[in-house]
């Protein structure tokens, strides 16, 4: 037995909607934890860069005149 509430929409209805925003909610944390991973990832891209940089501008020093 559906129980209605105050707007005409049933308890059970609350609970399925409830259950749906629990779920979105975790999409998002579990998107959020892969985006901090990622960046991560780009963090140690970025420094690997750098030292090339670094590396490349050693060598080319080298070779000036």
């Amino acid at each position: 037995m559906a129980i209605p509430t105050s707007q005409g929409v049933t308890v059970s209805d609350v609970a399925v909607r409830t259950s749906e925003i629990a779920a979105t909610i975790s999409d998002i944390a579990d998107v959020a934890s892969r985006n901090t991973a990622e960046a991560g990832t780009s963090l140690t891209a970025a420094r690997q860069l750098a030292g090339m940089a670094e590396q490349m501008n050693g060598l080319v020093t080298r070779f000036r005149f």
